[in-house]
């Protein structure tokens, strides 16, 4: 899907259910896989008087694949919607950043003290349980556990070639 046929699929929504208000194509975003197409009052677009502007709304997701259309909220950050519609398909996922999921990155060099020592105090696991973990994630796979690191922690797991990543909440 292009640009303007996404960008036709909104103001034909528009048109349809939501009369006096029309996309502003400078505006939109795009990603691999959607386009974020922001609208705004036709009163406002023309007067550009900020009594005339509407607010709350935030821009219609377009899925490139398939020119599904999703209605977002000002509540949140555009770019955390496109991140979750990258992510998952959906627009409305939030990250929960009480929840970590740890990978590691194939060309780290393995520091096993150090990698052991840092996954014992971020997961509670013991040496040997945390030794597995170390086993586990050096073969590809993950670990999915509740923490909410600090900036201290974030730090050295990246240094160390750690990845860390945040599960999505709907």
């Amino acid at each position: 899907m292009t640009k303007k046929e996404a960008e036709i699929l909104v103001q034909n929504y528009l048109a349809k259910n939501l009369k006096g208000f029309s996309i502003i194509p400078e505006s939109t975003m795009e990603s691999e896989s959607c386009f974020a197409i922001f609208y705004q009052s036709d009163e406002y677009l023309k007067s550009k008087k900020i009594e005339d502007m509407a607010i709350g709304q935030g821009p219609t997701i377009v899925s490139k694949i398939d020119g599904k259309l999703f209605q977002t909220g000002s509540g949140r950050f555009v770019e955390d919607s496109i991140n979750s519609f990258e992510k998952y398909g959906d627009p409305y996922l939030e990250k929960d950043n009480s929840r970590i999921i740890l990978s590691l990155d194939k060309n780290a060099s393995i520091e096993s003290s150090s990698m052991i020592s840092i996954l014992k105090k971020i997961t509670g696991k013991g040496i040997l349980e945390s030794k597995q973990i170390l086993t586990d994630l050096t073969n590809g796979g993950t670990i999915d556990f509740e923490n909410e690191l600090t900036e201290n922690e974030f730090e050295q797991l990246n240094k160390l070639g750690f990845i860390i990543d945040y599960p999505w909440l709907n």
